[in-house]
């Protein structure tokens, strides 16, 4: 017999199941109910399981769509970052032609020179760009509204690309918060439907297959059996069944051996007396032959003994 505590769990929450493997199933499932319910059994069910299966399908489209701004908002920070250290060193050689290298303008403008734009973590760039834009604006009458401009316009931009780079990261997680909601919810609801055709179709397994195709879940399609037996532990019977039908031919199999074992001991035995009982016969008849002899010479003798009596009365 089956552990009953199997029963409470429900197989649609295997992990081995793909997500686009359980929205294939369920809404094949749902087609299949609407279809096969002409008497609206599975009315309830039907009503239960369309919410949920455009829920998780909802879920999904959400998911590739925010993966693709995700995706562009990822391309455009890369490549702002790409062409970033160009663009800072114009505004570098315009400030380094003006003051010259060794300047203060330059180490208030470029702290840590211009390495670090190209080194720095995305979440550290925006000190950097900040420091730069900051450094030429308090110099504008000598450097130019342009510079001024240019380095301003860098820092927006990163800020800009960057808030966006991290609102899709947010986005993501509150995606798959939702699409496994949605998921989870869906694999309960299959189950009760699963419940519900079993309370339809008691002990009828290939009735099932009206509903359900489970080879969409990658799981055996195997609509066989379905009678009587202990509430699922219809296949362990079977098997416990065989077993005992293989023991009893093999007890039939043991003991006609040994009744045909017996039998040849019989036969061997009752030969082996008809051959000692042969032996003994021969034997007699052995020694019968020299008290025949000896009595034909007795017989001869006498006769002589006679003869010779009547030829001495002549």
């Amino acid at each position: 017999m089956r552990n009953l505590s199997t029963y409470l769990s429900t197989p649609f929450d295997d992990p081995k199941i793909s997500m686009a493997e359980l929205a294939a199933f369920s809404t094949d499932h749902l087609e299949r109910m609407i279809a096969n319910d002409a008497d609206g059994a599975l009315a309830p069910r039907i009503a239960a399981t369309a919410p949920e299966v455009a829920a998780l399908d909802e879920a999904l489209d959400d998911d590739v769509m925010k993966l693709a701004h995700r995706k562009a908002r990822k391309f455009n920070k890369d490549q702002f970052r790409d062409g970033l250290p160009a663009e800072v060193g114009m505004v570098y050689g315009i400030v380094s032609g003006t003051y010259g290298e060794q300047s203060d303008a330059v180490l208030e403008c470029f702290p840590k020179g211009r390495t670090i734009f190209s080194t720095a973590r995305d979440d550290e760039l925006d000190t950097w760009l900040s420091a730069m834009a900051q450094g030429v604006e308090d110099r504008e009458d000598d450097l130019g509204e342009a510079v001024v401009t240019k380095a301003a316009d860098l820092l927006s931009t990163w800020e800009a690309l960057y808030a966006a780079s991290e609102a899709s990261t947010g986005d993501k997680t509150s995606t798959q918060e939702e699409k496994e909601a949605a998921r989870r919810s869906l694999q309960w609801v299959l189950y009760e439907n699963l419940m519900a055709i079993a309370e339809i179709h008691p002990r009828n397994g290939p009735k099932l297959s009206l509903y359900m195709q489970p080879h969409l879940l990658g799981m055996p399609q195997d609509f066989g059996g379905g009678g009587g037996g202990g509430g699922g532990g219809g296949g362990d019977d079977s098997s416990s069944d065989s077993s005992e039908e293989e023991s009893s031919m093999s007890s039939e199999d043991e003991s006609s051996e040994e009744e045909s074992s017996s039998s040849s001991f019989s036969s061997s035995e009752s030969l082996t007396t008809s051959m000692s009982e042969s032996i003994s016969s021969s034997e007699s008849s052995s020694s019968s032959e020299p008290e025949s002899s000896s009595s034909f010479s007795s017989s001869s003798s006498s006769e002589s003994e006679s003869f010779s009596s009547e030829s001495s009365s002549f």
